[in-house]
């Protein structure tokens, strides 16, 4: 697979490709509906007629993320065969995105409640209805880390990342 930023590289990388592509996880939060009618169109796309592997999964750091990307999935005209997966990202000292690492299982529980969509939140849920998402892991980036010359610096911060990552797992 590769990472991506924006639903636009996703979309050229599937489109330019010619199928080659078909494993992209977008590491940046998406919340604006239009971009995440993209990201479900791309995904049942990707995944149309295929097994676990192909797809789309995407980074969420808000209930509000995972609620927007619920609903865009509710609302497209046919829903994809296979869950799009979810990674929580959390805030490991860059102070840009993702949660405190203990929020971590409220958001996980959040996309478990809402994971076959907005009604099953209520307790309706469909029997046989396939998931929409599914909880898939942790992202952890410290993107200014690659800026840092010194090999001991830079281990000494991925040290630090990692031991946030570990402790919250």
């Amino acid at each position: 697979g590769v990472c991506v930023q924006k639903v636009g590289e996703a979309e050229a990388l599937a489109i330019g490709s010619n199928g080659a592509v078909n494993d992209i996880y977008i590491s940046n939060q998406i919340i604006a509906p239009s971009k995440l009618a993209r990201v479900v169109s791309l995904h049942q796309a990707l995944c149309a007629g295929s097994t676990e592997g192909r797809g789309v999964s995407i980074a969420v750091d808000s209930v509000e993320g995972i609620r927007a990307l619920v609903a865009a999935i509710s609302e497209a005209p046919v829903r994809p065969r296979l869950p799009i997966p979810v990674l929580i990202e959390i805030e490991v000292g860059q102070k840009r995105c993702g949660v405190q690492p203990e929020q971590v299982v409220v958001l996980a529980q959040e996309i478990r409640r809402l994971q076959k969509g907005p009604e099953s939140a209520g307790g309706n849920k469909e029997e046989g209805q396939p998931p929409l998402i599914s909880f898939r892991g942790i992202q952890a980036y410290q993107g200014w880390a690659q800026h840092v010359r010194s090999f001991d610096e830079r281990r000494e911060i991925i040290d630090r990342v990692t031991a946030v990552a570990r402790k919250t797992i």
